[in-house]
């Protein structure tokens, strides 16, 4: 009798996977309830169960708890050399959770560090370039944040002008409303030309960013 089929048709190991593939909360809770069984299995049977177990927490976004438990997971997959897991490279399968989470806690300087290190890894994959972007577009400078009011103040201040001058200058005061004409055309143009050119910035230094990667 082979001890690889033995060991595959382990009970324990068998029952979790049994559990379908979208059903995260039983996947969960199988594998709390009966962590400590499942750790007397063949060790790489293990892994992969927790590796399941993680990603099923990711999916249910439990992100606080994945975090406190997924280190420890991504140094077994790198010292045990773990192969394809779910049709997905473990290591960048993880690290990529790893850094979703970040970015779903708010902590989005971490994120893009791992980000940046798996785009090194692989840099055909898109969807770390994505998140990367994500994570960058969430944590604007202090100085993009304060001309971006100005901007905005601009554009809001556009609305009070129109009335005065429609109200109030066109009546009472008709010399002035070619200045007031001008005052609205700088606030619009003003306004929306900053805020064009500061997101066109933004976006332009992220792509250096990453192509420097």
């Amino acid at each position: 009798m082979s001890t690889q089929r033995n060991i595959t048709q382990d009970p324990i190991y068998l029952d979790f996977k049994s559990i379908s593939d979208d059903d995260y909360r039983s996947k969960v809770r199988f594998f709390e309830i009966n962590s400590k069984e499942l750790s007397g299995i063949d060790y790489h049977l293990w892994i992969d169960t927790k590796m399941s177990y993680i990603f099923a927490l990711f999916e249910m976004g439990a992100y606080s708890k994945l975090l406190l438990l997924i280190d420890a997971l991504i140094e077994e997959v790198v010292i045990e050399n773990v192969g394809i897991h779910q049709a997905e490279d473990p290591f960048e399968a993880l690290v990529y959770r790893k850094a979703a989470c970040l970015f779903n806690v708010g902590k989005y300087e971490e994120s893009c560090v791992l980000l940046k290190q798996l785009t090194k890894i692989n840099p055909k994959e898109n969807l770390y370039k994505q998140l990367f972007r994500k994570a960058k577009l969430s944590q604007p400078k202090p100085k993009y944040l304060r001309l971006r009011a100005v901007s905005l103040l601009m554009i809001i201040l556009i609305v009070p002008v129109l009335i005065a001058e429609l109200i109030v200058v066109k009546t009472l005061f008709p010399d002035y409303s070619s200045l007031f004409m001008w005052i609205r055309t700088i606030l619009i143009f003003g306004g929306i030309g900053l805020f064009l050119v500061l997101e066109y910035n933004k976006l332009r230094n992220i792509e250096k960013e990453l192509s420097a990667i």
